[in-house]
């Protein structure tokens, strides 16, 4: 007689986990927000600080540029009045050298001269014009009513010159010079200050 064996099939368990629970996801959904919240907070606080640099500059320029202005007006104001002071002053410490300088010239012309130079063996000549620069309008009609004389005088000086004595800037105001001086000498009264070359080409 046949025993009946029973097999029992061993039988594993296997454990599966929980599924999360709708208290764990809320607890993540708060850290999260929790987090952006943070972020948020940082960057508002960033702005608000590029905010307050940004206005404390334009009120520094403000200031700059108003204080600037207003010592310019004050400046310029009182450059303003004190102008004419200032003149005053320059026209009284300069005397009879700022007077002059301050009156117009009086100017009386001599005429033009073509002169023979003295250069032996070569006909050499000089072409000028010459105006006389006077004290006065009494000179300047003294010297018109003897022309005569102060032409003569210039050509005498002029002629017992070379080529060579007449080249260069020295030259010139040499003769200049020479000529003021006996120029003068033919006045009684009165003064000539200087001599002009209006025209002064020597060939």
């Amino acid at each position: 007689m046949a025993k009946k064996v029973s097999d029992t099939s061993a039988v594993t368990q296997i454990e599966i986990p929980p599924a999360a629970t709708d208290t764990a996801v809320e607890d993540e959904t708060g850290e999260w927000e929790a987090e952006e919240s943070h972020r948020a907070k940082k960057l508002l606080g960033y702005a608000a600080i590029v905010v307050v640099a940004f206005l404390a500059l334009v009120g520094a320029s403000v200031i700059f540029v108003g204080g600037f202005s207003t010592a310019f007006a004050f400046l310029t104001l009182r450059g303003v009045e004190a102008g004419p002071s200032v003149i005053s002053a320059s026209v009284d410490q300069g005397g009879e050298d700022a007077v002059q300088s301050l009156t117009p010239a009086v100017m009386e012309p001599l005429g033009h001269f073509l002169v023979n130079l003295l250069d032996p063996g070569r006909t050499r000549y000089i072409n000028a014009r010459i105006e006389f620069e006077v004290d006065s309008a009494a000179t300047a009609k003294a010297v018109r009513n003897n022309q005569t004389k102060f032409r003569d005088a210039a050509i005498s000086l002029i002629g017992n010159r070379t080529y060579a004595d007449l080249m260069g800037v020295e030259g010139k105001a040499k003769l200049r010079e020479d000529l003021t001086v006996r120029c003068n000498r033919l006045l009684s009264n009165g003064q000539i200050h200087r001599i002009y070359f209006t025209e002064f080409v020597v060939q």
